[in-house]
């Protein structure tokens, strides 16, 4: 990315923690399983079987009765593959009060900064197979990142058929890692239910939801109003009266709260991610998974 870019994400970085262990020998930034360099003592066994005098056990050594020699074992931490799974329909490139696929990609770009500055590897899977350049296997090269964060800029959500959720979640590598699913998750629910039950097997999700304000209650408290659909782009005049405005609000929330319960019946919690990329939102929310 530019370096205005990578400077407005860096003031945006958070600190995303992943809600397993990973036993990746490569290492990284989070704690892991796997024996190595590290400070978290693992273990006290023999020296024949874990032959590094460097971390000689004095006192369990001296107290051995048959005189043999033992070492400490620590845990290393580890890297791990964080990947998102973005929406790319139609509904994503509406603009009320907000733009959402700014918002989208402000998010998508903050993350990116954050996994590099932890030394995980990054990668975008999106259901546009035309477009080559808006997919990117997990990596550390950040001219690789950039590249595909400005195609994505470049890029405006037109599908107008549903994400496909359980293709999407096929596309994630099984090594196990992180996958943050970024959309506003107007489709149908079962689709969705699909994908996640195909994800939570294996990797640490994270549901990121993203919302106009417009999206859920009009800005105007009367008079007509012109609709459109978000996602097909149907215009429609409706007479917008202070009942109907309340039942918008209502179908609002009780969609917000379908939502929520969906995640949770996965063991997730999502995202709300507001009208900014807040850090401190984000590193709040990932300290209380």
């Amino acid at each position: 990315m530019s370096d205005a870019g990578w400077t407005a994400a860096a003031s945006r970085e958070f600190d995303y923690r992943p809600g397993f262990r990973p036993r990746g020998l490569m290492p990284g930034a989070h704690k892991g399983l796997a024996a190595g360099a590290g400070h978290e003592l693992r273990d006290r066994v023999s020296l024949l079987e874990h032959p590094d005098p460097r971390r000689l056990a004095l006192r369990s050594s001296v107290q051995d009765p048959f005189n043999q020699l033992h070492v400490h074992v620590f845990n290393q931490h580890s890297r791990i593959p964080v990947h998102v799974i973005l929406d790319l329909t139609a509904s994503m490139g509406c603009e009320g009060l907000e733009r959402k696929w700014q918002l989208t990609l402000d998010f998508v770009e903050a993350l990116a900064f954050s996994v590099w500055r932890s030394g995980d590897q990054f990668g975008v899977i999106s259901d546009v197979p035309a477009h080559s350049d808006l997919q990117l296997h997990a990596t550390r090269s950040e001219s690789l990142v950039s590249a595909c964060i400005a195609a994505l800029r470049d890029h405006s959500p037109v599908a107008i058929t549903e994400p496909d959720w359980l293709s999407l979640a096929e596309g994630v590598p099984a090594a196990p890692g992180m996958v943050f699913l970024v959309s506003d998750f107007h489709g149908a629910d079962a689709s969705l239910e699909a994908g996640l039950a195909s994800l939570t097997t294996l990797h640490d999700v994270v549901p990121v939801v993203v919302w106009d304000p417009a999206e859920d209650l009009p800005q105007r408290r009367g008079g007509f109003l012109l609709t459109r659909d978000a996602e097909s782009g149907v215009e429609r005049h409706i007479w917008l009266r202070p009942g109907l405005r309340k039942r918008l609000k209502a179908a609002a929330d009780e969609r917000r709260a379908a939502l929520a319960v969906l995640f949770r019946s996965f063991g997730l919690e999502p995202l709300f991610l507001g009208q900014q990329v807040d850090p401190d939102r984000l590193n709040a929310y990932f300290a209380e998974r």
